[in-house]
């Protein structure tokens, strides 16, 4: 994980923390992002970009192992919430995808 996005990860989860009645999800979330950025660094996705093809390949795979579907819930939900963070703090553009 690059240390922009460590940063930024780290300042999500501290919003989260700030917000969160109960502390378990946002330690949650917080290994969920960082598996999300752990798959967009490997072999999978050479560029080390994180993509919607990156999330979607990230789901895929992880339903084929046999991963639970609320816990792939809770991951989409943990990737939805950071996404909306970086865009809220302008760190990334909107993304318009054709479906």
């Amino acid at each position: 994980m690059q240390l922009v996005a460590a940063q930024q990860v780290s300042d999500f989860l501290r919003t989260c923390a700030e917000s969160a009645v109960v502390p378990t999800p946002v330690a949650a979330y917080g290994r969920d992002i960082k598996q999300l950025f752990g798959f967009a660094a490997s072999a999978a996705s050479r560029r080390g970009t994180c993509s919607y093809c990156t999330v979607r390949t990230f789901v895929a795979e992880r339903h084929h192992r046999g991963l639970a579907g609320h816990s792939l819930q809770r991951w989409l939900s943990a990737v939805r919430a950071f996404y909306r963070y970086l865009l809220r703090n302008g760190a990334v553009a909107a993304i318009r995808h054709k479906v």
